[in-house]
C-alpha cells in the first residue's frame, strides 16, 4: 500500500489531531517513572528478542484512558492489552523498542496511530529520552511539539534497518547492497517506530523491516506521509506479518520490494 495524496481533514480528524500530543505526554510521565527504575521490573518473554514488562501494560493502560478522555466512544488496540478492530480504531505500541529500555538506551518511543479503513491517517511517536515528540498524518504537517518541521529530505548517510527473528536475514544484506550504491550506510536502532519517526525528521535517510506488527509501524507511517516521504507498506492485523519502507523515491520502490520478498 502506497502513500495516498494528503486530503483536507475533517473535523472529527482535526480534533483527534489536536488532541495526539496531549495523549502522548500522559505516557510519557508514566512511562519515564518505569525507566526510571527498569532493573526491578519483572520481564516476560514473548519470544527470544521479544520482552513484554509491567511498564508496557501500564504505559498502554494510561494511553487508554487518555484516549477514553478526549474520545469517548472511539475503538482501542493495543499490542499488550488487545481490541478489535472496527473500521475506524486507534492502534497503540506503548513502549516500541522494549530491548533498549531494559538495557537503559535511550533509543525506545511511545507510538499511538489512528486507523481508517487499515491506513494510518494520524499518528504520534514519543521519545522522551531524547526530549522529542513528533506528530502529524493525513491532511496535516508534520509538528514537534507544537512547532511545524521542515518537509524532511536532509543529507542523512545513514539508512534504518531493523533486525528482528522474523525477518530473514538476507533481505537486510540485499537492503544494505542496494542503498550502498546511494553512498548510504545501513544501521539498525533497535526500535521500528522511532527510526520511522527519525525518517520524517530526516535525520534517517530512510527505514525498511519485514515480518513488524502493525502497531510497530503505524504512527511512523503517518508521519511520513505527513512529511512527504515516500513510504510502502503492508498492514496486517496478524503479529508479525506487516511491512514497511520509506526513504528517497528513487531507491524507495526497489528497497519495499526487497523487504517483502527478498528479490533484487
Amino acid at each position: 500500500m502506497s502513500s495516498p495524496h494528503l486530503a483536507q481533514p475533517t473535523p472529527a480528524q482535526r480534533h483527534r489531531f489536536d488532541t495526539l500530543a496531549k495523549i502522548a505526554a500522559r505516557a510519557e510521565v508514566v512511562a519515564l517513572e518505569f525507566f526510571a527504575r527498569r532493573s526491578d521490573l519483572t520481564r516476560v518473554n514473548k519470544s527470544p528478542s521479544d520482552f513484554v514488562t509491567e511498564a508496557d501494560q501500564t504505559v498502554e493502560s494510561c494511553i487508554r484512558e487518555a484516549i477514553a478522555e478526549h474520545h469517548p466512544h472511539d475503538t482501542v488496540v493495543g499490542e499488550e492489552l488487545g481490541g478489535e478492530e472496527a473500521s475506524s480504531y486507534w492502534l497503540v505500541d506503548p513502549i516500541d523498542g522494549t530491548s533498549n529500555f531494559l538495557s537503559g538506551l535511550p533509543l525506545w518511543s511511545i507510538s499511538i496511530a489512528y486507523i481508517e479503513n487499515n491506513h494510518p491517517t494520524l499518528g504520534v511517536v514519543s521519545m522522551p529520552m531524547l526530549g522529542r515528540c513528533l506528530y502529524g498524518g493525513k491532511g496535516f504537517d508534520l509538528h514537534e511539539i507544537g512547532t511545524k518541521l521542515s518537509t524532511a529530505g536532509g543529507s542523512s548517510l545513514v539508512f534504518g534497518i531493523g533486525h528482528n527473528e522474523h525477518w530473514p536475514s538476507n533481505r537486510r544484506i540485499l537492503i544494505e547492497e542496494r542503498i550502498k550504491s546511494d553512498g548510504l550506510t545501513g544501521v539498525s536502532l533497535g526500535s521500528c517506530a522511532t527510526s520511522l519517526a527519525l525518517v520524517a525528521s530526516g535525520e534517517l535517510a530512510g527505514y525498511a523491516e519485514g515480518y513488524v506488527g502493525f502497531w510497530d509501524i503505524a504512527a511512523g507511517v503517518a508521519l511520513c506521509e505527513a512529511a512527504n516521504v515516500p513510504v510502502s507498506f503492508v498492514a496486517n492485523s496478524r503479529k508479525s506479518a506487516s511491512f514497511v519502507a520509506a526513504g528517497p523515491a528513487p531507491i524507495q520502490p526497489d528497497v519495499f520490494v526487497i523487504t517483502q520478498t527478498g528479490a533484487t
